[in-house]
């Protein structure tokens, strides 16, 4: 969920159902992807921040890190040529979770292979 309350610059806070405050730009990651046109990839990240969020067995510092390895997959996807070792560097970071966000997994690997 967004709150505008507490938006500073090109940060907000992004809060889950129990009131841990997650700070990103990832917003505006998912804003610039669909007026790139990328709105299949933007809608991957969206879903994939939601099912990190509402994972009960991850910590709140986890689900933080995790989100911000999105973005950054957002970041790069966003560059006329990604680059391929940092999105499957990003990729490594998602392993353990990868079970939860199959399609993000999916997105950066049609990435790398383009």
């Amino acid at each position: 969920m967004l709150s505008s309350p507490g938006a500073v610059g090109n940060t907000y806070n992004i809060s889950n159902v129990s009131g841990q405050v997650f700070l990103g730009n990832f917003n505006d990651i998912i804003a610039q992807l669909n007026l790139k046109g990328s709105n299949e990839l933007a809608g991957i990240l969206t879903d994939g921040r939601e099912a990190l969020i509402s994972k009960a067995d991850l910590g709140e510092e986890q689900k933080q890190e995790l989100i911000e390895v999105l973005e950054k997959i957002g970041e790069e996807s966003m560059k006329i040529k990604p680059n391929r070792t940092i999105l499957m560097a990003l990729k490594g970071g998602l392993k353990s979770v990868s079970s939860v966000i199959p399609e993000v997994i999916k997105a950066v690997n049609d990435i790398i292979k383009a």
